[in-house]
């Protein structure tokens, strides 16, 4: 299988996208998730065909639907670099040659979930300590983050009420974690969830793509990097 090369990042493009220019540009922007499973029933999304685990809601992977095809969702990448490694604007790009990829055609399903109205949910999270309840005001962002193989990556990321975001990794094994993912997933996240077609919707370039001046600087920030440092 030979991947495809425009889903790979590109030195012109944003490290990462504001999601406020996006939502400006795209007020029904829509993302696209692999089901984990083939789904049976498409107007009834369950849980486990979203996800296997609870806490890969903080961090759950999705892609915007327009730049991001169906019929790149058959595309697994595989080996060394895997596509969990995030993209850093400056390294080289690799070349689609050298991804080693299987088909996973007949084993996934889209997933498709209107962006808007996750954004900035509420993610309530209860935690006990010293006997008392204390209650965090959690919540949902939608956050771009370009992998090395796939530059159309958002994440569900989920943050306090400073910002601080909750990992995956750290946070997501902890028990009042595990409980408020399970809780969300099943009565908000599921509801959202959309089996059935959506309208694909490419991003605009100015959404994505840096303006010459910032370039310019860019590629001087490198250079005395590389040089000087």
């Amino acid at each position: 299988m030979s991947y495809p090369i425009e889903l790979l990042p590109n030195n012109k493009y944003l490290q990462n996208m504001d999601m406020k220019v996006v939502f400006k540009n795209h007020p029904d922007f829509v993302l696209l998730r692999k089901s984990v499973s083939k789904i049976l029933d498409k107007s009834n999304v369950k849980v486990r065909e979203i996800t296997i685990h609870n806490k890969d809601i903080f961090g759950l992977s999705t892609f915007s639907f327009g730049n991001y095809k169906i019929e790149h969702l058959k595309f697994k990448p595989s080996g060394r670099p895997i596509d969990g490694d995030y993209w850093i604007k400056g390294n080289s790009i690799l070349n689609k040659e050298d991804i080693i990829c299987t088909d996973d055609s007949d084993k996934v399903d889209p997933i498709y979930f209107k962006a808007q109205k996750i954004h900035s949910l509420d993610f309530p999270l209860e935690k006990n300590i010293k006997q008392i309840t204390q209650k965090i005001d959690g919540k949902i962002h939608i956050c771009h983050k370009a992998t090395n193989t796939n530059y159309w990556h958002f994440e569900l990321i989920v943050t306090d009420k400073d910002g601080n975001e909750y990992k995956r990794e750290e946070d997501g094994e902890k028990n009042y974690a595990k409980r408020a993912a399970e809780t969300f997933l099943n009565t908000r996240l599921k509801h959202l969830a959309n089996g059935k077609n959506e309208h694909p919707q490419e991003l605009k370039r100015r959404v994505y793509f840096q303006n010459s001046v910032c370039m310019i600087w860019e590629t001087i920030k490198l250079y005395f990097v590389k040089y000087f440092t």
